[in-house]
């Protein structure tokens, strides 16, 4: 398969791309004897109550069952299982007599589990292992003040004292700084950081790297070429030959920031992880999905796992049909897709838009090559693509494809309308589907397709899209949440972690009040009043609808009997927060407590 940028590693979602194995350690079965295993615990039988008798409060029981909202009086977990929900009483007379009680009260609600639909592990969890933090965000805000002179202190001061050792950091997005003349970033701004200390930065979208010139001298020992000065490097082509002189984190390294990103989940109300760019391979030794599945299984583990199996050429679709079958694991962990990537990151400037509607930002930015005004999109000729699309939808696969620009999606829906009308289409999803007309809307309605939005689009960087990078005529077709229910589709909403952090809550905010976080205060914050949907909206794409974007709806997204007893307990019921004052009421949604996540009927937060 021949790429735009004509190398087998030219990817856009480098996320998925395989410059990721050359970062991650060999995770030998061995290695997992350092792990430190969860306690181990057996599924309690519980019988929660939406009231206290002894207070006059109640809390709320919410199930979502059939995809409703529906409040009951009581519910009743055994086994690691729902077994009845409803009226008090008949819940009591189904549940066994040994049940533990417990009751709501002032507001607390109980929630199915949240499901996170798109997410990369161990890209993450090796940049929390290696990487100084410079990101725009400070929990699930984004800094004050953030800004290039930060980011440079920032990194001043975490320095190693081996004069020989790499700076690692993690997370930089000049898109996001408070001053747009400063919005340059560059070997000469690091050489400011340190002369002789080789640094190495990487992108918040992970489409771009920086080094500066002690860097480059390692891989230039005879002289750095002149075209390679500025430190620039865009995609994996030219990151990794840098990202080869990394040092690696060891597995155990590895094995605890894995964990790490599970106890954040829990902490947030997630009970499920579906993993967005897993590497198929036939090796020896244990593969990303061996390692995934076995912390999966592991006895008290935080989260299930699902995920997609990343092709780029029919060598891997070939390879992922010999080794794995969709749908063929458990509620524990199952691998349902196969993943493609189309194009690169709008805010990376790489985002596939067409010939004649380059990005709005280019004289600002002042773009030189490798830059293409209009993105990339990763496979030329076109039919390429499309023989994959036809390929894994033959094997019985669904298709997760990563598609941003509107030339991207356009190039996906016409590929999609090749397979015909089959089941795996019907279960496909575009992942993104940033910039989406009204044409391609109705498209994906004829087709079956479903998006996945990364909402933080709007949230986040919703202003820098409005403002410079695309327009504001084009970011008001950025995330049409609302127009794709409109047109029934089911939504859900992702992270993309670590593009953005871990936080249903916080994603159903943005998704409900379309507030661009990053705007001066100036002239509207909001970013297509027309695109907000409502709280039951949101919450289904936390939950319902991402179980069924997911293929989990079988266990997930519900608290009906026979499913999972997975669930969360919130301080306040995210259904009526801030109602009184519409849509932009749910401002502050992100901060609702989460005071207890349950999974299999076992309590993962807070462990005491």
């Amino acid at each position: 398969m021949a790429h735009s940028h004509e190398h087998h590693e030219a990817l856009g979602c480098s996320c998925c791309s395989p410059l990721w194995r050359h970062l991650l350690p060999s995770m030998p079965v061995e290695d997992f004897n350092a792990l430190q295993v969860p306690a181990i615990t057996v599924p309690q039988t519980l019988i929660f109550y939406a009231k206290d008798p002894e207070l006059e409060q109640p809390g709320v029981i919410q199930t979502l069952a059939g995809g409703q909202a529906v409040e009951v009086e009581a519910i009743g977990f055994h086994e690691g299982k729902v077994v009845i929900a409803g009226i008090a009483a008949e819940v009591e007379a189904g549940m066994p007599a040994n049940a533990q009680k417990h009751y709501l009260s002032n507001g607390q609600t109980l929630l199915p589990g949240f499901l996170e639909p798109h997410v990369h592990i161990l890209p993450t969890a090796f940049l929390n292992a290696c990487g100084e933090d410079v990101s725009p965000f400070d929990g699930q805000r984004l800094r004050a003040g953030y800004n290039r002179r930060w980011v440079l202190k920032t990194l001043q001061g975490k320095l190693p004292a081996d004069p020989g050792e790499w700076l690692i950091g993690n997370g930089v997005d000049p898109s996001l700084f408070d001053t747009r003349a400063e919005r340059e970033f560059n070997a000469e701004l690091l050489d400011s950081v340190s002369l002789t200390q080789p640094i190495f930065v990487i992108n918040a979208s992970l489409h771009l790297a920086y080094v500066n010139t002690a860097a480059l001298r390692r891989y230039y020992p005879e002289g750095i070429p002149p075209d390679k000065a500025n430190g620039i490097l865009a995609e994996a082509e030219e990151m990794l030959p840098f990202i080869n002189l990394l040092p690696k984190p060891t597995a155990l390294e590895m094995n605890q920031k894995v964990g790490d990103i599970f106890k954040i989940a829990a902490q947030r109300g997630v009970t499920y992880l579906h993993d967005a760019g897993i590497e198929a391979s036939d090796k020896a030794g244990l593969s990303q999905a061996d390692y995934l599945k076995f912390r999966a299984y592991l006895p008290g583990n935080k989260v299930r796992i699902g995920g997609a199996l990343v092709a780029l050429g029919q060598a891997d679709i070939d390879r992922i049909k010999k080794i794995h079958t969709p749908d063929s694991g458990t509620a524990h962990f199952n691998l349902s897709f196969i993943k493609l990537v189309s194009d690169g990151s709008g805010q990376g400037l790489t985002a596939a838009l067409p010939m004649d509607q380059p990005y709005h930002c280019n004289a600002e930015y002042q773009l030189e090559p490798p830059y293409n005004i209009t993105g990339i999109f990763n496979f030329h000729p076109v039919s390429e693509f499309d023989d994959l699309v036809v390929e894994a939808n033959k094997a019985g696969w669904p298709l997760m494809i990563h598609a941003n620009g509107d030339r991207a999606l356009q190039l996906t829906l016409d590929a999609y309308a090749k397979v015909g009308n089959s089941e795996a289409r019907q279960r496909s999803r575009i992942e993104h589907a940033s910039l989406l007309s009204d044409e391609r809307l109705e498209q994906m309605q004829q087709l079956g397709v479903s998006p996945s939005f990364l909402i933080g689009h709007v949230g986040y960087w919703g202003y820098a899209f409005q403002s410079t990078i695309f327009g504001a005529q084009r970011a008001n077709i950025l995330d049409r949440c609302q127009s794709a229910i409109n047109k029934g589709m089911r939504i859900s909403l992702h992270s993309d972690n670590s593009v953005t952090p871990l936080g249903p809550l916080r994603m159903m905010e943005q998704s409900i009040t379309r507030l661009m976080e990053a705007a001066p205060g100036e002239g509207p914050d909001v970013l297509n009043e027309a695109e907000q949907i409502s709280r039951l909206d949101a919450l289904k794409a936390m939950t319902w609808d991402a179980a069924w974007q997911c293929r989990a709806e079988q266990w997930l997204g519900s608290l009906e009997p026979g499913k999972c007893a997975d669930f969360v307990i919130l301080a306040q019921d995210p259904l009526t927060f801030g109602m009184d004052n519409g849509a932009l009421g749910a401002k502050g949604m992100r901060d609702i407590a989460v005071l207890q996540t349950w999974k299999d009927g076992r309590l993962t937060h807070p462990l005491s």
